[in-house]
């Protein structure tokens, strides 16, 4: 019988910062499950001091990685906090602004993704239009 992995929201912006990074550093051990969340994922969060996006759902968690992730999505009955909207909800309180589209942010992941994945064609059939972005404060996690 396996342990059901605890679930904490971040604290803080760093911890934030730190699931974008486990999300950017996870993604070639994980590539099924990085490129569904690129093409299903809204809500990104983007980490200036590296040059990293994160899915919301994924950065709002205190020490997220792929493992974890890949656990929570296989119970039965997942955590009530394991949610996107109360993810997208908190990120926005640590880093004081709401989620919104932005034009710079949609081209940047665009270019980022298709890097990560080493795959021009990883966005083909993802609608930009739905995406919306919030930035870690500048002075966050150098």
């Amino acid at each position: 019988m396996s342990v059901s992995p605890t679930l904490h929201f971040a604290e803080t912006p760093q911890e934030v910062a730190d699931s974008v990074h486990r999300f950017s550093e996870g993604a070639a051990e994980y590539p099924a499950r990085t490129r569904r969340l690129l093409a299903q994922s809204s809500y990104w969060v983007f980490f200036p001091a590296a040059g990293q996006f994160g899915p919301s759902k994924f950065s709002a968690f205190r020490g997220m990685d792929f493992e974890i992730y890949e656990q929570l999505l296989d119970l039965d009955a997942k955590p009530g906090d394991f949610n996107g909207r109360k993810a997208r909800r908190r990120i926005e309180t640590l880093v004081e602004a709401k989620f919104a589209p932005q034009v710079r942010m949609t081209l940047e992941l665009t270019d980022w993704g298709r890097e990560l994945m080493s795959e021009p064609d990883v966005f083909d059939n993802v609608d930009h239009s739905r995406w919306q972005f919030v930035r870690l404060p500048a002075d966050c996690c150098l």
